[in-house]
């Protein structure tokens, strides 16, 4: 099985592909999920605490994929610079 992934023309654009449309169906599907719930939420106490956990849901992938591509290179310029 992993024969055919790793010898196709594109295996990387197919695996990427693959792993960004999940992961988006994913991000989805809890916006979704918290927007039902803070409608069905009865005071004002339980929306907050749906925004307060919607909030780091949605900074966190943003974070998890930029900060390699900005850090590494940030700290590979201040070792070499020592």
């Amino acid at each position: 099985m992993t024969e055919v992934l790793v010898t196709g023309s594109h295996y990387i654009f197919k695996n990427a592909s693959i792993t960004a449309t999940v992961g988006g169906l994913g991000i989805v599907s809890g916006l979704i999920l918290d927007a039902l719930y803070s409608v069905r939420s009865e005071s004002v106490s339980d929306r907050c605490v749906f925004t307060a956990l919607t909030v780091p849901l949605l900074i966190y992938p943003m974070s998890s994929h930029s900060g390699p591509k900005v850090l590494i290179p940030v700290f590979s310029e201040f070792v070499s610079a020592q």
